[in-house]
């Protein structure tokens, strides 16, 4: 690799260090999610305004002085959907499957409150989705029942957008409907897929900024965060900024690399590398240590690999990939979606190291997850960044190609990933 090329690849994996070591919002750190011996999704119980559930390892927090309702509440709002449904003329998704669990059902006040004309809600359930392998995301699933949903009157939907709560992927929709001429019900549906069901929020009200608000203020706790929280006295559950001092687990200790493929347990990844390229992870995380401000505090390199072996005579390019770990939480910054992440980086990459940006925001879709990706024009050769938010981390992953064509190739590597749960 030349003397320019290598100043290069070490300035661009110091920018994407030192620009989120700048970040100054706080935020909590994004637990590890623990496998429950618990087997049914019901496993749940409410203590103050926290919702705890074994199964799925987490704790929700509705809003103080609503009112959770019990089963004959869930019996009767499962027979009125089902006779919704029924006139609709069928259909699917959205708890609107086989297998349904009534999680939980709070109002704003007690059904039956007289002279109240809408009962704002929130409901969580779990649908079994072992019978669909097709429905792989919360994205997939809202998808799935988006049909039954406008049978159903829905006539406004927003673009189904991943998000982070408590470091697992989300999935986030708006829609609405008439419900006469004097009221429009606005509801908000997070979902993600969890243990072979798909876990879901509702929430609705009859204003659309009061939806917003609520949804704004959701709180899921998973994991250790989930114990805390469920063990906790009602009125001081562990606030988001105490939650913060605890930092996840450095997820290099669990990294090895064998025949090509690196394994990473802490992120249930695997990676199959370009065929036969030369890993050397060492180069790089030397090439953090150089920065005296310590900008690899909370950034872990995972991996880093050329095409050839660094010296090999006569070589003039040397392509190149690197795959890191950047804890946001320890710079105090929310990053929902890897295109977060992105936008967040790329002053440093234009206006520091004068890179041309080409293209931002594609996704890529990969064991289930959304990756994004951005690519650049350098001084010499080309740069693609790509990353999602993962178990509490942003996972990018970095190639350098000669030509644009050669980057495509790079980024096809990425098919090869494999994802079980951490």
């Amino acid at each position: 690799m030349s003397a320019s090329l290598t100043s290069l690849v070490r300035s661009t994996l110091l920018v994407l260090t030192l620009i989120a070591s700048c970040l100054a919002q706080e935020t909590p750190a994004l637990p590890k999610i623990s496998t429950s011996a618990h087997t049914r999704p019901d496993d749940g119980s409410i203590s103050g305004n926290v919702y705890s559930n074994k199964f799925f390892d987490f704790t929700f927090e509705f809003p103080k002085d609503w009112i959770p309702h019990g089963e004959a509440t869930n019996k009767r709002l499962e027979e009125l959907g089902n006779e919704k449904l029924k006139d609709s003329g069928g259909g699917s998704g959205l708890a609107l499957g086989k297998d349904i669990y009534h999680l939980l059902t709070v109002f704003e006040n007690e059904v039956g409150t007289p002279g109240v004309t809408f009962f704002r809600s929130e409901v969580l359930q779990a649908e079994d989705i072992s019978w669909a392998p097709g429905i792989k995301t919360g994205k997939d699933f809202l998808l799935d029942g988006a049909p039954t949903l406008k049978r159903m009157g829905y006539q406004t939907f927003s673009e189904i957008t991943p998000i982070e709560i408590g470091g697992v992927t989300f999935y986030r929709e708006d829609a609405s409907r008439r419900v006469n001429a004097e009221i429009t019900s606005y509801q908000i549906f997070f979902c993600t897929v969890l243990r072979r069901h798909a876990l879901s929020l509702a929430i609705t009200t009859e204003e659309a900024e009061a939806t917003r608000k609520l949804a704004d203020d959701i709180s899921f706790r998973f994991g250790k965060d989930a114990e805390l929280a469920a063990n906790a006295p009602a009125d001081i559950a562990p606030s988001p900024r105490e939650a913060g001092s605890r930092l996840p687990a450095n997820p290099q200790e669990t990294g090895s690399i064998e025949a090509g493929i690196y394994r990473n347990s802490y992120f249930g990844l695997t990676y199959h590398l370009p065929k036969e390229w030369y890993v050397d992870t060492r180069i790089f995380k030397e090439r953090l240590a150089e920065s005296s401000d310590d900008p690899a505090k909370g950034t872990f390199v995972l991996l880093s690999a050329n095409e050839f072996a660094p010296g090999t005579p006569g070589l003039k390019f040397n392509p190149d990939m690197a795959l890191m770990a950047i804890n946001a939480s320890a710079y105090h910054k929310v990053f929902n979606t890897g295109n977060d992440y992105l936008t967040q980086v790329r002053p440093g990459m234009v206006n520091i190291l004068h890179d041309q940006l080409l293209e931002q925001g594609a996704v890529i879709s990969v064991g289930g997850r959304e990756f994004y990706r951005a690519d650049y024009k350098r001084p010499v050769g080309y740069q693609t960044i790509v990353c999602t938010v993962w178990q509490g981390y942003v996972l990018v992953w970095t190639f350098v190609g000669q030509t644009k064509a050669q980057l495509d190739e790079l980024v096809k590597s990425m098919q090869s990933i494999s994802v079980e749960k951490p």
